[in-house]
């Protein structure tokens, strides 16, 4: 059973490390996103996030990630996500040869698919939508680092037609593809 979980966790690592560099190629600008998700319903534990995150508007981005378990059972639920971020306070990016505002407020949308209990009798997936706010951005691509702070969403599932919070306590964003002027 241990041995089911670490081999979907490696592959879904090898497959994400395979199609994260094709979206890199027309980037406006690009990162690879590092982070924490806590699910308050029916997820106990602590969830990292390994992702993208690319650029396509000054005010719009897009996400996707990978979401592990780390605690308490390594790699028993694993998770993808997909989202699209505006910028509600000021432009994300205004080119590398003049800063956007250092300081910045993110809103959310996307969905998020997962699997439950990996290789146990009673595995399920689950499917669900939601909707974060980021209120604290500090940072972005002309600086090489962002990191989006205390981010709270709502989730609802799609399987039980239930609504839950979460909680991201910080994404930090590291800034990979620089478009030349």
């Amino acid at each position: 059973m241990k041995k089911t979980k670490y081999l979907l966790a490696a592959v879904s690592f090898f497959i994400f490390a395979m199609i994260a560099p094709l979206s890199i190629a027309h980037a406006q600008e690009t990162a690879v996103s590092l982070g924490s998700w806590s699910f308050f319903s029916g997820n106990r534990g602590i969830f990292a996030s390994i992702g993208v995150t690319q650029g396509l508007t000054p005010r719009l981005e897009a996400g996707l990630s990978l979401i592990p378990r780390l605690t308490p059972d390594p790699f028993e639920d694993l998770y993808a996500e997909a989202h699209l971020g505006y910028s509600l306070a000021a432009n994300r990016f205004r080119g590398f040869s003049q800063p956007a505002s250092y300081i910045n407020i993110i809103g959310d949308i996307g969905v998020i698919a997962g699997i439950n209990s990996i290789g146990a009798p009673g595995q399920t997936l689950t499917k669900s939508i939601f909707i974060r706010l980021t209120p604290i951005t500090l940072g972005n691509a002309f600086y090489g680092r962002r990191d989006r702070i205390y981010s709270v969403g709502a989730l609802f599932n799609l399987d039980s037609e239930s609504l839950s919070l979460f909680l991201n306590f910080i994404f930090s964003d590291f800034f990979i593809a620089k478009r030349s002027n």
